[in-house]
């Protein structure tokens, strides 16, 4: 259940935004992660979502494999970023109380990893 929650949510972004790729140091790169919301990394493969501002919605990835992109400073980091709607933020909050199993209001991964403006 949870991977068509986080499937849906990409899905919201990746239709209204805009796909992007940028360089950036790795240091950026974890620090968006442990900022980030729902953040998962499967071998090499990294992944959450983010929420900038209030204002914009965004799905970030990178691989740190052989295969994927990256140097010595830092990975390519790409995904999508789009303009953050109440329908995102329902969203979220329905992710943040599958996530705890109670309400987000209570949540404290909410508090946590999502401030509302």
């Amino acid at each position: 259940m949870w991977d068509i929650y986080r499937m849906h949510l990409l899905r919201l972004i990746s239709e209204t935004g805009n796909k992007f790729e940028i360089f950036t140091t790795w240091e950026n790169a974890h620090k968006s992660q442990r900022n980030g919301l729902f953040s998962e990394s499967e071998y090499s493969s990294h992944s959450w979502f983010f929420i900038k501002d209030g204002k914009e919605a965004w799905y970030l990835e990178y691989s740190s494999s052989d295969g994927g992109c990256w140097n010595s400073k830092g990975p390519l980091v790409s995904g999508y970023k789009a303009r953050y709607t109440t329908e995102i933020g329902q969203y979220i909050t329905l992710m943040c109380d599958f996530k705890n199993g109670e309400s987000s209001a209570n949540s404290n991964y909410r508090r946590l990893k999502y401030k509302d403006n």
